[in-house]
């Protein structure tokens, strides 16, 4: 499923012609084939529909009645929550998959970070000025829609913060941030969009930031000359847990038939095996990509960097 924004409609056929819709993210669309096994197996109808909106802005409390928003990360509506004096409240939520947000590096770009870095460990500092010197040219998902941007701002604003601690407010430099942007020559309004622009325009980028999951799904893909190779920068991660909020109480009780569905462990192992995301339920292994170590988890701060700094 994906980290952008998710929305379907809930509905219990034969028992009620009510119809309800949760909200999703693009990059859910790979599980779509298994709504049939939902149905079958719960009684719940999921019909989603895709979009970019990562804080639910203009769909949440107002806008289309959806029973149920997938977020790839329900970071951005935390904030806009905190942000709302009140006015607002944190619907339940519950965390369906896991997926860092990595660096994907052509072969040759990877290796001569990896010549110029301690230890051969690749950090966001390390992006960040290659960007900044032009010799990585990245593709992003805009931060102002998709979590995936917000999440690699995070990711270079912390690098430049030297701190060792959760990035706060003051200690992002617009400075660091602007030279890590001046490497962005492609962009999108979420990760699902921004992939396929690579894939039409390949020679316009020489890494991109997504989803682990993301790139994963690339490999084998014939319109790229060879695979990206994946980095985990050694200075952290933001992990994203592709949470599923109940919008609409009254639909409680199917909210809590597909939670538990999703979460069990035949479903998260073909989640897995479909989205290449991370299973959260702890007695299914992850498959041999997804076991490399996230190490430490970056959070976002209250005052979360932008596209404009």
């Amino acid at each position: 499923m994906s980290d952008d924004r998710t929305t379907s409609t809930i509905e219990e056929p034969r028992l009620t012609t009510r119809r309800t819709t949760p909200r999703r993210v693009p990059r859910l669309v790979v599980a779509a084939p298994l709504l049939g096994e939902l149905e079958e197996d719960t009684g719940v109808t999921l019909e989603m529909e895709y979009e970019a909106n990562a804080d639910l802005e203009g769909q949440y409390p107002d806008g289309p009645e959806y029973d149920l928003a997938w977020l790839a990360s329900d970071r951005s509506f935390q904030l806009r929550v905190q942000d709302s004096e009140g006015r607002l409240t944190r619907p339940e939520s519950t965390p369906i998959m896991r997926s860092p947000v990595v660096v994907g590096l052509e072969p040759d770009i990877a290796e001569k970070l990896r010549e110029a870095a301690p230890e051969g460990r690749i950090s966001w500092a390390d992006v960040a000025d290659a960007a900044a010197d032009g010799t990585v040219r990245f593709g992003m998902a805009d931060p102002r829609r998709s979590d995936t941007g917000r999440a690699a701002l995070v990711g270079v604003a912390t690098a430049a913060a030297g701190t060792g601690r959760a990035l706060r407010e003051g200690d992002v430099s617009c400075d660091r941030l602007r030279g890590f942007r001046s490497g962005q020559t492609l962009t999108a309004p979420s990760s699902r969009d921004l992939i396929a622009a690579h894939l039409s325009n390949p020679g316009d980028t020489n890494a991109l930031i997504a989803h682990e999951s993301e790139l994963l799904s690339l490999t084998g893909d014939d319109r790229l000359d060879e695979p990206l190779q994946i980095v985990h920068p050694d200075d952290g991660m933001v992990l994203s847990d592709f949470p599923l909020l109940l919008l609409d109480q009254k639909q409680r009780s199917a909210y809590g038939r597909v939670v538990d569905w999703l979460l069990g462990a035949d479903t998260q192992r073909k989640l897995m095996e479909r989205t290449f995301r991370r299973p959260v339920n702890q007695d299914v292994e992850p498959s041999e990509p997804l076991r490399a170590s996230v190490g430490n988890a970056l959070s976002f701060p209250t005052g979360c960097p932008s596209s404009s700094n």
